[in-house]
């Protein structure tokens, strides 16, 4: 069920610790000041829970390919994801892996100061500092290990999608 994912062997950092956690077909790497494992389980089994409870009263919006306005008191993370469809014109399961990683990176906010929460591709940086983002775009692309994205401090958090098309689903 699980894909390879050797770039994250690359990730670099001399101030944040790293860990994976892994549910079902989530399977996020995470720096933070800290391993925070079980703070991050449970904040993925949380929203995972929202987002499959939704799906099953509300079906279209699995398979929606086109953006669709959620539910009256959907869940924060279903709200998220509709508002990020209609500022791709994408249906809202496109953005899951984002919505994952910022609601994850988001949670762990209150135990690290420093968050990175990668989801295949789909991150979410709280940082202090600037972060450098590398762009994987499979192993036979002359662009892998060649781009970078610099983000700055953002005392909020900021989301940043790295999917190149060519790797995965995303």
């Amino acid at each position: 069920m699980f894909k390879e994912r050797s770039y994250r062997g690359w990730v670099q950092s001399d101030d944040l610790v790293s860990f994976e956690v892994k549910e079902r077909e989530t399977d996020l790497f995470i720096l933070a000041g800290r391993v925070l494992e079980k703070q991050a389980r449970e904040s993925i089994l949380s929203n995972r829970a929202d987002i499959e409870l939704y799906i099953k009263k509300h079906p279209d919006f699995y398979d929606a390919l086109d953006p669709i306005l959620p539910a009256d008191k959907a869940p924060d993370i279903i709200n998220f994801m509709c508002d990020a469809s209609w500022k791709a014109g994408v249906g809202p399961m496109a953005s899951v892996a984002g919505a994952v990683a910022e609601f994850v990176g988001r949670d762990l906010s209150a135990f690290s100061n420093e968050i990175v929460v990668e989801n295949g591709g789909d991150i979410f940086i709280r940082s202090a500092k600037k972060r450098i983002v590398g762009i994987y775009a499979g192993d036979n692309s002359p662009f892998t290990g060649k781009i970078a994205i610099e983000v700055g401090p953002s005392e909020n958090g900021i989301g940043v999608c790295t999917s190149s098309g060519t790797v995965s689903h995303s």
